[in-house]
């Protein structure tokens, strides 16, 4: 689970996997930006890491889910606040 492993893609985005989850890094600093895909999701699966791009495996069904980059090219998960939401608190 706290095994720290890197890829460092030809697109210039260094990802790396910490605690189980893979994690994508600022590639000057290596701080962490964001978080890619979970432990809970990656149980049971390999990661590739081809050219600029991700692929997950599953051990055992062999289906392949390819990770598609953001707009903007990176890969970290990017969560947007619904708008219009009414928090009001009733009773």
């Amino acid at each position: 689970m706290d095994t720290l492993s890197w890829w460092y893609m030809s697109c210039g985005r260094v990802l790396g996997m910490l605690n189980g989850n893979l994690i994508e890094y600022d590639s000057s600093t290596l701080a962490p930006l964001g978080h890619v895909a979970g432990a809970d999701e990656l149980v049971g699966k390999k990661i590739g890491v081809i050219d600029s791009g991700i692929v997950l495996l599953d051990n055992i069904t062999k289906a392949v889910t390819d990770v598609k980059p953001n707009e903007d090219g990176s890969y970290r998960r990017k969560f947007i606040r619904k708008k219009g939401v009414d928090l009001t608190i009733q009773g």
